[in-house]
Protein backbone atom coordinates (compact mmCIF):
# COMPACT_ATOMS: atom_id res chain seq x y z
CA UNK A 1 0.00 0.00 0.00
CA UNK A 2 1.22 3.52 -0.77
CA UNK A 3 2.69 5.34 2.19
CA UNK A 4 0.64 7.99 3.98
CA UNK A 5 0.68 11.62 2.84
CA UNK A 6 -0.17 14.77 4.86
CA UNK A 7 -3.43 16.65 4.32
CA UNK A 8 -4.24 20.23 5.41
CA UNK A 9 -7.82 21.53 5.34
CA UNK A 10 -9.05 25.09 4.88
CA UNK A 11 -9.70 27.08 8.04
CA UNK A 12 -13.06 25.88 9.34
CA UNK A 13 -15.08 25.12 12.46
CA UNK A 14 -14.21 22.04 14.53
CA UNK A 15 -15.77 20.40 17.56
CA UNK A 16 -13.22 19.33 20.16
CA UNK A 17 -15.15 16.48 21.77
CA UNK A 18 -13.67 15.49 25.12
CA UNK A 19 -14.48 11.87 26.02
CA UNK A 20 -13.36 9.20 28.45
CA UNK A 21 -11.14 7.97 25.61
CA UNK A 22 -9.37 11.25 24.84
CA UNK A 23 -10.06 14.33 22.72
CA UNK A 24 -11.48 13.94 19.22
CA UNK A 25 -11.61 16.67 16.57
CA UNK A 26 -14.75 16.53 14.42
CA UNK A 27 -15.13 18.90 11.42
CA UNK A 28 -18.47 20.70 11.23
CA UNK A 29 -18.76 19.83 7.53
CA UNK A 30 -19.57 16.18 8.41
CA UNK A 31 -22.25 17.12 10.97
CA UNK A 32 -25.96 17.28 10.32
CA UNK A 33 -27.83 20.51 11.00
CA UNK A 34 -29.23 19.04 14.21
CA UNK A 35 -25.77 17.95 15.41
CA UNK A 36 -24.35 21.37 14.56
CA UNK A 37 -27.02 23.21 16.56
CA UNK A 38 -26.55 20.80 19.46
CA UNK A 39 -22.79 21.42 19.57
CA UNK A 40 -23.27 25.20 19.39
CA UNK A 41 -25.67 25.00 22.35
CA UNK A 42 -23.04 23.14 24.40
CA UNK A 43 -24.45 19.61 24.08
CA UNK A 44 -21.81 17.39 22.40
CA UNK A 45 -23.52 14.09 23.23
CA UNK A 46 -24.79 13.55 19.62
CA UNK A 47 -21.17 13.75 18.40
CA UNK A 48 -20.11 10.72 20.43
CA UNK A 49 -20.60 8.54 17.33
CA UNK A 50 -17.61 10.24 15.69
CA UNK A 51 -15.27 9.21 18.51
CA UNK A 52 -14.05 6.01 20.14
CA UNK A 53 -15.29 7.06 23.56
CA UNK A 54 -18.35 5.95 25.50
CA UNK A 55 -18.99 9.15 27.49
CA UNK A 56 -18.80 12.87 26.61
CA UNK A 57 -17.69 15.66 28.95
CA UNK A 58 -19.64 18.72 27.80
CA UNK A 59 -17.91 21.06 30.25
CA UNK A 60 -14.53 20.25 28.67
CA UNK A 61 -15.65 20.10 25.03
CA UNK A 62 -15.55 23.20 22.85
CA UNK A 63 -15.75 24.67 19.33
CA UNK A 64 -12.63 25.97 17.61
CA UNK A 65 -11.83 27.46 14.21
CA UNK A 66 -8.59 26.18 12.68
CA UNK A 67 -6.73 24.09 10.12
CA UNK A 68 -6.98 20.28 10.30
CA UNK A 69 -3.86 18.17 9.71
CA UNK A 70 -3.54 14.41 9.36
CA UNK A 71 -1.96 11.61 7.32
CA UNK A 72 -4.05 9.90 4.66
CA UNK A 73 -3.30 7.08 2.22
CA UNK A 74 -4.36 8.09 -1.33
CA UNK A 75 -6.92 5.67 -2.71
CA UNK A 76 -7.54 4.04 0.68
CA UNK A 77 -9.69 4.68 3.74
CA UNK A 78 -6.68 4.63 6.08
CA UNK A 79 -6.01 7.92 7.90
CA UNK A 80 -4.74 9.16 11.25
CA UNK A 81 -6.78 11.23 13.72
CA UNK A 82 -7.23 14.93 12.98
CA UNK A 83 -5.00 17.49 14.69
CA UNK A 84 -6.21 21.11 14.63
CA UNK A 85 -4.06 24.27 14.68
CA UNK A 86 -5.29 27.85 14.77
CA UNK A 87 -2.28 29.14 12.83
CA UNK A 88 -1.56 28.11 9.22
CA UNK A 89 2.23 28.12 9.76
CA UNK A 90 1.88 25.71 12.67
CA UNK A 91 -0.33 23.45 10.54
CA UNK A 92 2.20 23.50 7.68
CA UNK A 93 5.09 22.76 10.06
CA UNK A 94 3.19 19.82 11.52
CA UNK A 95 2.38 18.56 8.00
CA UNK A 96 6.08 18.62 7.09
CA UNK A 97 6.93 16.65 10.22
CA UNK A 98 4.30 14.04 9.40
CA UNK A 99 5.59 13.81 5.81
CA UNK A 100 9.18 13.26 7.00
CA UNK A 101 8.10 10.59 9.46
CA UNK A 102 5.98 8.81 6.86
CA UNK A 103 8.71 8.93 4.22
CA UNK A 104 11.31 7.77 6.75
CA UNK A 105 9.21 4.76 7.75
CA UNK A 106 8.62 3.89 4.09
CA UNK A 107 12.33 4.16 3.23
CA UNK A 108 13.37 2.15 6.28
CA UNK A 109 11.05 -0.72 5.33
CA UNK A 110 12.34 -0.60 1.78
CA UNK A 111 15.99 -0.67 2.87
CA UNK A 112 15.35 -3.59 5.21
CA UNK A 113 13.97 -5.61 2.30
CA UNK A 114 17.03 -4.77 0.20
CA UNK A 115 19.40 -5.61 3.04
CA UNK A 116 18.26 -9.23 3.08
CA UNK A 117 18.94 -9.64 -0.65
CA UNK A 118 22.51 -9.88 -1.99
CA UNK A 119 23.43 -8.86 -5.52
CA UNK A 120 25.06 -11.36 -7.92
CA UNK A 121 28.29 -9.35 -7.72
CA UNK A 122 28.36 -9.62 -3.92
CA UNK A 123 27.73 -13.36 -4.05
CA UNK A 124 30.51 -13.83 -6.61
CA UNK A 125 32.90 -11.86 -4.48
CA UNK A 126 32.10 -13.90 -1.37
CA UNK A 127 32.67 -17.13 -3.31
CA UNK A 128 36.00 -15.82 -4.61
CA UNK A 129 37.16 -14.85 -1.12
CA UNK A 130 36.14 -18.23 0.28
CA UNK A 131 38.07 -20.10 -2.42
CA UNK A 132 41.15 -17.94 -1.95
CA UNK A 133 41.23 -18.76 1.78
CA UNK A 134 40.70 -22.48 1.34
CA UNK A 135 43.27 -22.88 -1.52
CA UNK A 136 46.19 -20.48 -0.93
CA UNK A 137 48.43 -22.38 -3.38
CA UNK A 138 46.20 -21.24 -6.27
CA UNK A 139 46.28 -17.57 -5.44
CA UNK A 140 47.26 -16.38 -8.94
CA UNK A 141 44.23 -17.69 -10.84
CA UNK A 142 41.94 -16.25 -8.17
CA UNK A 143 43.55 -12.83 -8.06
CA UNK A 144 42.18 -11.67 -11.42
CA UNK A 145 38.44 -11.91 -10.56
CA UNK A 146 38.99 -10.01 -7.29
CA UNK A 147 40.41 -7.06 -9.26
CA UNK A 148 37.85 -7.13 -12.08
CA UNK A 149 35.76 -3.99 -12.60
CA UNK A 150 32.31 -5.67 -12.45
CA UNK A 151 33.02 -6.68 -8.84
CA UNK A 152 34.31 -3.34 -7.57
CA UNK A 153 31.51 -0.95 -8.61
CA UNK A 154 28.44 -2.73 -7.13
CA UNK A 155 30.21 -3.29 -3.81
CA UNK A 156 30.60 0.48 -3.33
CA UNK A 157 27.21 1.58 -4.63
CA UNK A 158 24.92 -0.58 -2.47
CA UNK A 159 26.21 0.47 1.00
CA UNK A 160 26.11 4.17 0.04
CA UNK A 161 22.34 4.09 -0.60
CA UNK A 162 21.71 2.17 2.63
CA UNK A 163 23.82 4.68 4.55
CA UNK A 164 21.78 7.57 3.13
CA UNK A 165 18.58 6.00 4.48
CA UNK A 166 20.04 5.59 7.97
CA UNK A 167 20.71 9.34 8.15
CA UNK A 168 16.97 10.13 7.99
CA UNK A 169 16.38 10.14 11.74
CA UNK A 170 13.40 12.16 13.09
CA UNK A 171 14.40 15.08 15.31
CA UNK A 172 11.14 15.07 17.25
CA UNK A 173 8.66 12.52 18.55
CA UNK A 174 4.92 12.63 19.25
CA UNK A 175 3.99 12.11 22.91
CA UNK A 176 0.51 11.66 24.36
CA UNK A 177 0.12 13.69 27.56
CA UNK A 178 -2.54 13.34 30.24
CA UNK A 179 -3.32 16.70 31.88
CA UNK A 180 -5.35 17.54 34.95
CA UNK A 181 -6.89 20.75 36.27
CA UNK A 182 -6.86 20.68 40.08
CA UNK A 183 -8.39 24.16 40.48
CA UNK A 184 -5.42 25.89 42.12
CA UNK A 185 -5.20 28.61 39.48
CA UNK A 186 -2.47 26.77 37.58
CA UNK A 187 -4.75 25.66 34.72
CA UNK A 188 -4.02 22.38 32.95
CA UNK A 189 -0.95 20.56 34.29
CA UNK A 190 0.88 17.52 32.91
CA UNK A 191 0.40 14.47 35.14
CA UNK A 192 1.84 11.71 32.94
CA UNK A 193 2.85 10.96 29.35
CA UNK A 194 3.08 7.90 27.12
CA UNK A 195 4.61 7.18 23.72
CA UNK A 196 1.45 5.55 22.32
CA UNK A 197 -2.18 6.68 22.24
CA UNK A 198 -3.41 3.35 23.61
CA UNK A 199 -1.26 3.60 26.76
CA UNK A 200 -2.24 7.24 27.26
CA UNK A 201 -5.95 6.38 27.03
CA UNK A 202 -5.48 3.72 29.70
CA UNK A 203 -3.74 6.25 32.01
CA UNK A 204 -6.56 8.75 31.35
CA UNK A 205 -9.21 6.21 32.42
CA UNK A 206 -7.21 5.37 35.56
CA UNK A 207 -6.91 9.03 36.62
CA UNK A 208 -10.62 9.68 36.02
CA UNK A 209 -11.60 6.58 38.01
CA UNK A 210 -9.24 7.27 40.91
CA UNK A 211 -9.68 11.06 41.19
CA UNK A 212 -13.34 11.68 40.56
CA UNK A 213 -14.34 15.33 40.38
CA UNK A 214 -11.01 16.40 38.86
CA UNK A 215 -11.17 17.12 35.10
CA UNK A 216 -8.57 15.32 33.00
CA UNK A 217 -7.88 15.44 29.29
CA UNK A 218 -5.55 13.87 26.70
CA UNK A 219 -3.45 16.01 24.33
CA UNK A 220 -0.72 15.36 21.77
CA UNK A 221 2.55 17.28 21.69
CA UNK A 222 5.81 17.24 19.75
CA UNK A 223 9.01 16.96 21.80
CA UNK A 224 12.59 17.17 20.56
CA UNK A 225 14.56 13.95 20.82
CA UNK A 226 17.68 13.95 22.99
CA UNK A 227 20.93 14.10 21.00
CA UNK A 228 22.56 10.70 20.56
CA UNK A 229 25.71 10.12 22.62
Amino acid sequence: MAFMKPVITEKQDWAAVETNNGTWWVPFEVLSSRETESAKSGDFEPLLQYTEGTRVYNDQSSIKKGYGVRLSAPGYMDATDWEVYGNLKEAQRRARELAEESEGDHATKKSSRHATKKSPAQLEREITETLSKSKPSRSKPLSKPSRSKPLSKPSRSKPSRTHAVVKRVPKTQLVHVVQGNYGYGQGWEDVTAEDTREKAKQRLREYRDNERGVPFRLIRRRERLAAAA
